[in-house]
């Protein structure tokens, strides 16, 4: 059951509040990539909490929250292209499927697994992008986790996920969301497995 509308619009400011205060405190300090994935990060960790507890009240007006802040941080930037396309038509997806029926899109289980997957990729982001002598070791160990935690969830657990879906749910109104967003996942996941272990 979706909670109230005015307790969801309260907490959904607040969210949104938050993450802006947050990233424009961060981007004081830091530059706006290490901000950024800073920001990133922590979504991550908390919907992994929310989505792992089944708390899907606070999974849902949280990542609203993160997905529309990111999205109207990356139209401030101005920057157009495909990666950027990518990423407003990923968040629109989640913003669409967060705010739909749990009992025929099982997003608690599509944010867990979806989080999961990112993890390595922040500290590795962070490491790729630091200041100062390059940590080759650290950068190789988290190019080896993201490989086997992002390409081991989104290939074989999300296909499989996509396929039981098309193949029990009769609401196929939720695939325009559901598909281009696995096959983001899926080219993404060939993309760091044609880098190898460098």
């Amino acid at each position: 059951m979706l909670p109230s509308l005015p307790d969801d619009i309260a907490n959904l400011t607040r969210g949104l509040f938050a993450f802006y205060v947050v990233r424009s405190t961060l981007r004081r300090v830091l530059s706006r990539k290490q901000a950024n994935n800073i920001v990133s990060g922590t979504h991550a960790l908390a919907s992994l909490a929310f989505s792992g507890r089944g708390d899907l009240a606070n999974l849902r007006w949280f990542s609203t929250a993160y997905f529309l802040n990111d999205t109207l941080s990356l139209a401030k930037e101005g920057k157009c292209g495909v990666v950027n396309a990518g990423y407003v038509y990923h968040h629109l997806a989640a913003i669409y499927l967060l705010r739909g029926d749990a009992t025929v899109v099982p997003i608690h289980t599509l944010m867990f697994w979806g989080e999961l997957s990112n993890l390595a990729s922040y500290p590795l982001y962070y490491y790729l992008h630091k200041q100062g002598a390059p940590q080759r070791e650290k950068i190789r160990f988290l190019r080896k986790v993201q490989r086997y935690l992002y390409c081991g969830i989104r290939i074989p657990v999300f296909s499989w996920q996509l396929f039981w879906f098309l193949r029990t749910s009769p609401a196929w109104q939720h695939v325009v969301a559901l598909v281009p967003v696995y096959l983001m996942g899926v080219v993404w996941a060939v993309k760091i497995l044609a880098q190898g272990g460098n």
